[in-house]
């Protein structure tokens, strides 16, 4: 099984080592919504169980599967992903489909995904999926009050 970073979680992963942490405290952060936008190109070899690690949700975030989208510019293999966390492979979305173009919402197992701790968003796959594809992951959540 290979594991693959997107562009945002290698970026805030750099981050954090030199910062030492991001934001933990949730309420020096406004209610709007705010967004992990999330870029990948999948690497050649990419196959079923395959994990992408598109990036880190603060702690205390509550996910908007409705308000959440993948873009998919291109057919990239016949699969499907989940997205979740570690121990909950999809809590955010599941099933999406990564055989046809265009842009489609996320769909929860739940009707919100509250993140109790600081952890990365992790997208599996269920089939092999088309070398140097580009997924475009946007991942709306509010804080929990």
């Amino acid at each position: 099984m290979a594991e693959t970073q997107s562009v945002t979680y290698a970026a805030q992963l750099a981050a954090q080592n030199k910062a030492g942490s991001m934001i933990a405290d949730a309420a020096l952060i406004s209610g709007k919504p705010q967004y992990l936008q999330c870029h990948v190109t999948t690497p050649a070899g990419t196959g079923a169980a395959d994990t992408i690690l598109l990036g880190f949700l603060p702690a205390g975030a509550v996910v908007l599967p409705g308000a959440s989208s993948i873009c998919i510019p291109s057919a990239s293999g016949a699969g499907t992903l989940s997205i979740g966390v570690a121990g909950t492979a999809a809590a955010i979305a599941a099933g999406v489909s990564v055989a046809s173009a265009g842009t489609f919402k996320l769909t929860s197992v739940v009707p919100s995904f509250e993140n109790t701790t600081r952890q990365a968003v992790v997208a599996t796959l269920s089939a092999a999926v088309t070398a140097a594809k580009e997924l475009y992951i946007n991942i709306a959540y509010v804080f929990a009050e």
